[in-house]
């Protein structure tokens, strides 16, 4: 798993001019907390201070928390259909509906 490391300017440059990484990145992590998907104090902190100040001024130990306990936790798969990298906004979805990107699964959904 590689990481991009994104400032706080590049999230509000992704928000207005639509950098696909970072902007589902971000999305992703929000729905982690606002969902409850991370139980862990420390593993919470991380991931709104990621939302508010991106990835590049993260320390040695919050790196490690994105790393080995976030991101082990939801990993970026690859969609079982297509076999193409499931975006970050579609992750939590994919888990639930069997390891679809959202194209697939409309798509087999369609042929109910």
């Amino acid at each position: 798993m590689t990481l991009i490391d994104f400032s706080r300017e590049d999230i509000i440059r992704a928000e207005k001019e639509g950098n696909h990484e970072v902007y589902t990145f971000i999305i992703f992590l929000k729905e982690l907390v606002d969902h409850g998907y991370l139980d862990h104090p420390t593993e919470i902190g991380v991931a709104k201070y990621i939302i508010s100040n991106g990835t590049e001024s993260l320390t040695r130990s919050q790196r490690k928390v994105l790393k080995e306990q976030i991101m082990k936790k939801f990993p970026q798969n690859d969609c079982e259909l297509c076999g193409e990298p499931i975006p970050y906004d579609e992750l939590l979805e994919s888990y639930d509906n069997g390891g679809y990107c959202s194209r697939c699964k409309h798509n087999l959904d369609k042929e109910d």
